[in-house]
């Protein structure tokens, strides 16, 4: 296992409101799940805190002769997830080291909506930039996953621990798709 990560999900309470998880799963670069290691099952990258998902933006705009502007467009690039880690353990401290040319299939579980929990599946990479405090309470900050083209639509089975058995399919292109399950 590359990751070797462990959820302390039973701590993520004192962080957070909420137990918004992220699993991830190995894959090749077409984003189908590796049939060996990292790829045989979902990954909890620890206790985090802070999680958001943002979408990175390209604005075009043109403007005519009289000043105003005649065309806009907007075009989604990417989508990064941008978190804390809480922990300061060896293996959390490893994830830059360990993600390296490394593609996955990520699962982001959301919030409780009455009987249901909301999940969101993307498809991309994490980066290897963090910002790590050695003193204090060691959190590695900045921690970002950010996604990739989707040359066809992936199914995306989710985690049991997000969903007893459900399934998100991010449509070609999109390279994140959400549900409540």
């Amino acid at each position: 296992m590359a990751l070797g990560l462990s959820p302390q999900t039973d701590k993520i309470k004192r962080f957070a409101k909420d137990d918004n998880t992220i699993y991830v799963k190995e894959t090749d670069s077409s984003f189908a799940p590796l049939t060996d290691g990292d790829g045989t099952q979902w990954i909890c990258i620890g206790t985090m805190k802070g999680t958001q998902l943002e979408a990175a933006i390209d604005e075009f705009k043109d403007k005519g002769d009289s000043g105003k502007v005649s065309v806009f467009e907007e075009t989604i690039e990417q989508f990064v997830i941008s978190t804390t880690a809480m922990q300061r353990d060896k293996n959390t401290r490893q994830l830059p080291v360990n993600v390296k040319d490394r593609f996955y299939q990520i699962a982001v579980k959301g919030q409780q909506l009455g009987t249901q929990t909301e999940a969101h599946a993307l498809v991309g990479r994490i980066s290897q930039a963090f910002t790590y405090a050695l003193g204090g309470e060691g959190q590695l900050t900045n921690v970002k996953l950010v996604t990739l083209h989707n040359a066809s639509s992936i199914a995306v089975t989710l985690p049991t621990e997000i969903a007893a058995s459900s399934t998100i399919t991010i449509p070609l292109g999109q390279m994140w798709a959400t549900d409540d399950v």
